[in-house]
């Protein structure tokens, strides 16, 4: 397991806290004269956050997870054998301080989820929670995949331009309400698209060897190229507000039937680190972004992939 994100750092007496076994406690769950209250209190604490963290995640993802996929996959994700996973990966086991006779208790499963738990619950106090949000959401999905704790993009409410070959009177209503540019002519609204269902979840896939981790780019690995010069912007929408281009993209290829995928890595350590977002229309790159959040690297893939279509005009 090569491909884990770094481990967020815990210093001083906080982590002493987490690497203290309960064993070594003057009696079972007694509260430690540790500022916390020692690593059993940690772990009730930490417990909570990674199923929130996990939940937070799974419920962001599309195409959307019905209530019932929801439970099973959390579920399957908080297990024992999988959170163990991490907790060996990260090689935490070999820093806990237990009592002697317990170093064969400590290496099972249950024990190792525990010991997670603690370490989520000390870095939710030494941090925000969007830190152990960030974190969480790299051991879950491929980087490519990642879901950042950032709010949804901003949808443009009125249609595009219709297809090519679509009547004179559709098109130019349409660029009206797009641009405000063809004065009181009738309007055309585009039907909804239908709902895409999600994948069907296969429970017990969670636990494979590759499953669960993210690829991470070590320190000192030289950065991918900058993105191109940016292309000037669209005329604004009606009101003064900036288009967003990301939606406008993506339901124009739709209207053009055209296939559109978005590629995205991350770089650098988390809190000071960068995405990178290409843009791929039928597998041809298009344009390509970056940003401090994926959100802002794929409006800017999007938005050069818009011209380099042709689209603006």
């Amino acid at each position: 397991m090569d491909n884990i994100p770094p481990l967020p750092p815990i210093e001083g007496e906080l982590m002493l806290e987490v690497f203290t076994h309960e064993s070594l406690n003057s009696r079972p769950d007694a509260l430690t004269s540790d500022e916390h209250g020692g690593n059993v209190r940690l772990a009730t604490l930490g417990e909570k956050l990674l199923e929130a963290a996990v939940m937070t995640n799974l419920f962001r993802r599309r195409p959307m997870y019905g209530s019932k996929q929801l439970k099973e996959i959390l579920d399957d994700l908080v297990s024992p054998h999988n959170v163990d996973r991490w907790t060996t990966a990260y090689n935490l086991k070999s820093k806990l301080r237990c009592a002697p006779g317990l170093v064969g208790k400590i290496r099972s499963a249950d024990e190792g989820r525990k010991l997670f738990w603690a370490y989520i619950g000390a870095l939710s106090i030494q941090s925000e929670y969007s830190v152990v949000q960030d974190w969480i959401n790299q051991l879950l999905e491929p980087s490519e995949k990642r879901v950042k704790n950032e709010p949804p993009p901003v949808s443009i409410p009125s249609p595009l331009p219709q297809q090519i070959g679509a009547p004179p009177n559709i098109a130019e209503s349409s660029r009206h309400r797009l641009f405000g540019q063809f004065g009181n002519t009738p309007t055309f609204s585009q039907p909804s698209p239908r709902p895409v269902q999600p994948p069907p979840y296969i429970p017990g896939n969670v636990g494979s060897p590759n499953v669960g981790m993210s690829p991470f780019m070590r320190p000192g690995t030289s950065q991918p190229p900058p993105p191109a010069t940016k292309p000037p912007p669209l005329p604004p929408t009606p009101g003064g507000q900036q288009i967003s281009y990301l939606p406008l993209f993506n339901q124009t290829a739709s209207q053009r039937r055209v296939a559109v995928e978005y590629t995205a890595q991350f770089f650098g350590p988390p809190h000071a680190g960068k995405w990178h977002v290409k843009c791929m229309v039928n597998n041809i790159e298009k344009g390509e972004g970056a940003g401090p959040s994926k959100q802002l690297a794929k409006e800017e893939a999007a938005k050069q992939a818009f011209y380099a279509m042709g689209w603006s005009n």
